[in-house]
């Protein structure tokens, strides 16, 4: 084999024919000197168009907004924080992209700026008390939920694990429990067929809509709890997650023959029941049916009056809406869903 030609070899006295790598080649020292090079063009095409910096705060509070609506938390505080970036005013009117007009908006814009400035900072100023006044409702509303049971409560002294969800009106007392079999059977005969579907409001874990579906009748359930109505979804039961009174405000008229109201009945205030037997008179056609599982307060033991002061009404009391609505009612007692307890039957011919 032949010796290499010497003059093939680079010369290590020159420091420019090394075997050090090219700077090209070197990935990251090429991706700092584009960097460089985009901030410099950057730079100048702000000192050149002034009204980019307006466009760049303008994307950036797009952005914020945008991404705002991804964050976790409840919609209110969601909706504040957006209410509160997207009320500022801003006084940098575009100029545009058209050569020679936007030289003419430029020299209005300078012209003009410190009158819209003085008005954009008023405007600001009365949107800054706004959100302020907003936020500050916001809380009051909050604290008046937590102390009615409307919304969680944070447990003092609890620790981060345990008191991530905070604790509301239903821990503290337990739902009511599920009715047995029996007393679900019961309710489907009294309700004598009403030949349509049927949704059975604070379903738990589904022994109404189970009565239901051996007489033959279409029906489902609805509870807030997504635990109870497990067992039942499993064993093939259409129950479904939600709150009982916003779905029945949800349903379009003469979408149901019939309705049960059971357990979330127990928590419901004056107010609330009045809206449910309302929304359950715009949701069940005529003629139809509705079932009303109540027990009365006053047999309740001393926790139970505590802590459901001011909720759940006697069966009088849900005659008396019911009536009022336009319902025909009948009562009876109803011993299988418990001491005191009745159920109210409402009809319309």
């Amino acid at each position: 084999m032949p010796d290499p030609d010497p003059t093939d070899a680079p010369d290590r006295t020159n420091p420019d024919e090394t075997d050090a790598p090219d700077q090209d080649d070197d990935p990251l020292a090429c991706a700092r000197r584009l960097q460089a090079e985009i901030e410099a063009e950057a730079a100048a095409l702000r000192r050149d168009r002034p009204e980019l910096a307006r466009l760049e705060r303008e994307a950036g509070r797009q952005w914020e907004a945008i991404a705002q609506l991804g964050d976790d938390g409840e919609p209110s505080q969601r909706l504040l924080r957006l209410a509160g970036r997207l009320a500022y005013v801003d006084a940098d009117v575009p100029l545009g992209t058209r050569s020679g007009v936007r030289q003419v908006k430029g020299a209005v814009r300078r012209l003009v700026h410190w009158y819209l400035r003085h008005l954009a900072d008023q405007l600001n100023g009365w949107h800054d008390v706004v959100v302020r006044w907003m936020n500050r409702t916001d809380e009051r509303v909050r604290a008046a939920e937590e102390a009615l049971g409307l919304a969680p409560l944070s447990v003092p002294g609890g620790d981060g694990a345990d008191n991530a969800g905070g604790m509301g009106f239903p821990d503290l007392i337990g739902a009511p429990p599920d009715l047995p079999a029996a007393a679900a059977d019961e309710i489907a005969a009294a309700m004598d067929r009403p030949g349509g579907p049927v949704v059975v409001l604070g379903c738990a874990e589904g022994a109404i809509p189970a009565a239901f579906d051996r007489a033959g009748v279409p029906a489902y359930g609805v509870d807030r709890d997504p635990e109870r109505i497990a067992a039942g979804v499993r064993e093939g039961l259409d129950l479904r997650r939600d709150d009982p009174l916003s779905h029945l405000r949800g349903l379009a008229g003469g979408d149901l023959a019939g309705a049960v109201l059971a357990g979330f009945v127990e928590d419901l205030t004056v107010g609330a029941a009045w809206a449910a037997a309302a929304a359950v008179t715009g949701a069940v056609r005529v003629p139809g049916t509705v079932a009303v599982v109540a027990a009365d307060p006053a047999a309740r033991d001393p926790v139970q009056r505590d802590l459901r002061a001011g909720r759940g009404l006697a069966p009088a009391t849900w005659a008396h809406l019911l009536e009022r609505a336009g319902w025909t009612v009948f009562r009876r007692p109803f011993a299988a869903a418990g001491e005191n307890a009745e159920l109210i039957l409402a009809r319309r011919p």
